[in-house]
């Protein structure tokens, strides 16, 4: 085969300059230029140049043909994905004669970086606790919670805090990372009275997002305790001062899909001879929750309630080993619980490229080819699921020019209208459509 150098009347195709671009793109933003993409004839003479997309969700972006603008078509979600890759080539590119030592194509990174959308929200719309008046200083009243599913911190990052000054604030202490309530003044005063408050869960964010909620504890008078206390048989009292409060196992295992949204139900950790009042009951994540996307909380049953309460993102950590706690007065337990993050695509069957260096696919079609013709065949290969193995295809109706073409089954891809018709209803002479495959039994689009 012939070099330019060696037969000058071989023009080579345009160049990319620079061929490798980082942009960044605040979430939620939308309709705007991201970069503008230069192309160039190596040898300096004009010359047609056509951009084309040729990797890349075209539901989200669009390169103009003309000009090489990248434009950003709809927002973006760093809670879903916090990066995109986009690669851009010419139509020429593929016409025209072409060597190893010019880029033909240029790489573009697109990071999204997190805004403070989400407001923090309380797991219930109120709490109710009880607590015996003459309880002691420092003691566990209970623990409210809030998630907010906002990626990265400060932007999830919780303070609580009792929003109204008013006198009940002098009676009730809330820590301000945990939400645990205790006792910081002597409750006898307020024997059968109730103490309400405002408690505010805000985020460290810019702007500043927060939520309240509603908290009622009903202050028992002591008569009343005492008199529940006598009804107890002794032996029942002997049986549980002989036994230690612990959990039901000393490791736990447990396993989650980075998609799954925040927040969400893990896992409940099981807590035996524990309390019979479960608001002496503390749990809490000593170490190993890297970056604090997980929350554990006293449930009404007295068991610990473990909840991610932000997303995971399997290339940042895949597996966690978290130290809890579990506490009454002056007993406590320890446990450890393993966390698998299991990748959104890990099963997924996966599109099999005849080019090492682009995925996707490539075909030209005859200006005067008629309906149903034929362009090309996707294949895939099923790495999972051996007992679901049936794979199909279908086209992305947010692609651009799907509207054009059909895939059946099998992944063979054909023409609608005609080629003349494509062109004239479209104004332009190439294509881009996306394909998605899944298994029939387990319709994770890939």
């Amino acid at each position: 085969m012939q070099t330019a150098a060696e037969n000058p009347t071989l023009r080579l195709a345009p160049a990319f300059g620079p061929s490798e671009i980082e942009v960044t793109v605040e979430e939620n933003q939308a309709d705007i230029e991201l970069v503008k993409l230069n192309a160039y004839y190596i040898d300096g003479k004009p010359g047609s140049i056509t951009y084309i997309m040729l990797a890349g969700d075209p539901s989200l972006f669009n390169v103009n043909s003309f000009t090489g603008s990248l434009l950003l078509l709809r927002p973006l979600d760093v809670e879903e994905e916090m990066s995109h890759e986009i690669r851009v080539g010419t139509a020429e590119a593929t016409v025209l004669f072409t060597e190893q030592n010019f880029p033909y194509m240029a790489l573009v990174h697109v990071n999204v970086v997190d805004v403070n959308d989400w407001i923090p929200n309380f797991e219930l719309d109120s709490y109710q606790f009880k607590v015996n008046a003459d309880a002691k200083l420092g003691t566990a009243i209970g623990q409210i919670v809030a998630y907010d599913q906002d990626r990265t911190a400060p932007n999830n990052e919780i303070r609580y805090r009792i929003k109204e000054r008013d006198t009940n604030e002098s009676y009730v202490n809330v820590d301000p990372k945990s939400g645990l309530l205790t006792i910081k003044k002597s409750l006898r005063l307020l024997a059968n009275k109730e103490i309400s408050l405002n408690i505010e869960a805000a985020d460290n964010g810019t702007p500043k997002r927060s939520s309240e909620t509603l908290v009622s504890i009903d202050v028992e008078p002591v008569e009343t305790v005492t008199a529940i206390l006598t009804r107890m048989p002794s032996t029942s009292d002997a049986m549980f001062s002989n036994n230690k409060l612990q959990f039901s196992q000393r490791n736990y295992f447990t396993s989650i899909s980075e998609s799954i949204r925040s927040p969400h139900m893990l896992l409940v950790l099981p807590v035996l001879n524990k309390s019979a009042n479960e608001r002496f009951t503390t749990c809490s994540i000593i170490s190993g929750d890297y970056e604090g996307v997980f929350s554990i909380s006293t449930n009404s049953e007295g068991n610990c309630d473990l909840r991610m309460r932000a997303l995971l993102n399997r290339k940042t950590v895949d597996s966690y080993q978290l130290n809890v706690s579990v506490k009454t007065g002056q007993q406590v337990d320890h446990a450890i619980v393993h966390v698998t993050v299991l990748g959104t695509y890990d099963n997924d069957p996966k599109f099999i490229y005849n080019n090492d260096e682009y995925n996707g696919y490539f075909a030209a079609l005859s200006t005067d080819a008629s309906s149903f013709a034929f362009l090309t065949t996707v294949q895939t290969k099923d790495v999972g699921l051996k007992n679901n193995s049936v794979i199909v295809y279908s086209l992305d109706s947010f692609s651009m020019d799907s509207k054009y073409f059909m895939v059946d089954l099998s992944g063979k891809i054909q023409t609608k209208m005609s080629a003349s018709q494509m062109m004239k209803d479209s104004q332009k002479n190439y294509f881009n459509f996306r394909v998605s495959c899944f298994y029939l039994s387990y319709p994770t689009y890939n």
